[in-house]
């Protein structure tokens, strides 16, 4: 009886032991993850985790230029794109944000580890060549407008276009000046700041020097481009004019479901100002409705045209402005 019961004993303790759960093993941070470096005169460093390798280089990354921009008070989102076959030390990866596209050249892992749900990385950027991938871009940069300034325009409104394109660009490039003077305090910005100063110049003197004259088959929508284009600084000379627009409406009146529908097209072209010679032309197709009369539909009609004026950008494609 003894023996039975401790027989049964002794294969209840076995049935147990293989039953019970095997201990999981526990994936700890590796000390590099833990404790990253700081950085240096010479490198950016930045430890970062992500589902995959591209996702963490990519968050390693963005909190480099999280860094850079906090050092010239900028506020800005970014967002990596990693190229997925571009893992040598010599690749080159974007990262976009709200102020500039930096350009990381020839960054280098230090280390790296994948756990079971996310991969670790540690990597380093180095100032100086970064700094010089910058300049070099921004030098680029300052050719290209210079080229574009003094080539010759076969008309006004190509010039115009082009002087407003890169009116509108400045602004990037200032702030990329500035991000070159964040990561590399040595080098001087002045030049390149007196630089675009003096490109910005020329191109509002041009501008200044812009006058137009508005032909138009309808006062209202006649009045209506008047009042856009002296809101955005131009003048209006009928004698004298570098850019003339003509401006031509057709509508049709109908009755629809007891309203009144008024649909209509507006044509904007663009003449030439020695010949007349269509440089460029939009058609829009716009209409209104009223349940009382064809003059409130007309109205809205109107309002419509004024509405797209402002927010579609209708001249920006023929002007550029």
């Amino acid at each position: 009886m003894i023996i039975k019961y401790f027989l049964g004993s002794l294969l209840l303790v076995l049935m147990s032991g293989c039953m019970s759960p095997k201990p999981k093993l526990v994936e700890t941070y590796p000390t590099w993850f833990e404790q990253s470096l700081s950085d240096s005169d010479i490198y950016y460093y930045a430890v970062a985790d992500g589902k995959n390798r591209e996702d963490a280089i990519a968050s390693a990354l963005n909190q480099i230029a999280s860094k850079i921009s906090i050092s010239i008070k900028s506020k800005f989102t970014s967002n990596t794109v990693v190229d997925n076959n571009s893992y040598a030390k010599s690749s080159q990866m974007d990262v976009s944000n709200t102020v500039e596209k930096i350009h990381f050249n020839n960054y280098v892992v230090l280390h790296e580890k994948r756990l079971k749900n996310v991969y670790l990385i540690s990597l380093k950027v180095n100032k100086t060549e970064l700094a010089q991938s910058l300049e070099n871009k921004i030098r680029s940069r300052f050719t290209n407008i210079s080229n574009s300034l003094n080539m010759h325009y076969k008309n006004s409104v190509l010039k115009l276009r082009n002087y407003t394109k890169i009116l509108n660009s400045l602004k990037s490039l200032k702030k990329q000046i500035y991000i070159l003077s964040s990561v590399n305090k040595r080098v001087s910005v002045k030049k390149y700041l007196m630089q675009l100063s003096e490109i910005r110049d020329i191109i509002l003197k041009f501008r200044d020097s812009v006058t137009f004259h508005i032909q138009g088959s309808s006062n209202k929508y006649t009045k209506a481009l008047y009042e856009f284009i002296t809101s955005k600084g131009y003048k209006i000379n009928k004698r004298h004019a570098l850019i003339r627009l003509q401006i031509s409406v057709t509508k049709k009146r109908i009755h629809v479901l007891g309203y009144k529908v008024i649909k209509g097209i507006v044509v904007l072209r663009v003449i030439g100002k020695h010949n007349a010679s269509v440089l460029g032309e939009k058609r829009l197709l716009l209409g209104g409705k009223s349940i009382s009369n064809f003059t409130q539909a007309d109205e809205f009609m109107l309002n419509s045209f004024k509405a797209k004026l402002e927010t579609n950008k209708i001249l920006s494609g023929l002007l550029g402005i």
